[in-house]
């Protein structure tokens, strides 16, 4: 299977490499950072939208993309099967939709239908807030489960190689 690779240069919100929120998670430059990416379709009541889905290791995806959590938080991985798996979505989208947080929304996959509960809206920084698509978060043990069928539950479609900023 094909893994696409992205290479992300650290610098800019990080400098050389060497800060806090990069030593916060562990993370030493040059390093690889998971990423699943799959289309899916978001719907509340009615209204059904198509968006781009992405299952992020939360405490480093943060760091290595250009976005803050401008309202709520980010998401967790489900721990109580009883709840909704959390998302986080772009603010703009949330806004044009009319979401907020605590909304409880249908998410459709290949795999099936999960709802999930919206904990958190992500404002691009930067580059990034050129950007204009739909675009949802979900942990990534938790993306595995939403996207992947059972026999390629572990599987990851993207890395991001976050290197050196003169590298």
């Amino acid at each position: 299977r094909l893994v696409r690779v992205f290479g992300i240069p650290a610098g800019g919100w990080w400098g050389d490499g060497n800060s806090p929120e990069l030593e916060a998670v562990g993370l030493q430059l040059p390093s690889v950072v998971p990423l699943i990416e799959r289309s899916a379709k978001l719907m509340k009541g009615e209204q059904h939208v198509k968006l781009k889905a992405l299952g992020v290791d939360t405490k480093l995806d943060p760091i290595v993309r250009d976005y803050k959590i401008s309202v709520g938080k980010m998401a967790v991985e489900r721990t109580d099967k009883s709840k909704p798996y959390q998302l986080v979505v772009d603010e703009g989208f949330a806004k044009q939709q009319g979401l907020d947080i605590g909304h409880v929304l249908s998410m459709r996959t290949t795999v099936n239908k999960y709802d999930l509960e919206l904990v958190g809206l992500a404002k691009p920084q930067g580059g990034a807030a050129m950007r204009q698509m739909a675009l949802a978060m979900v942990p990534l043990e938790d993306a595995k489960k939403i996207f992947n069928k059972s026999q390629y539950r572990e599987v990851i479609d993207s890395v991001q190689i976050v290197t050196a900023k003169d590298a």
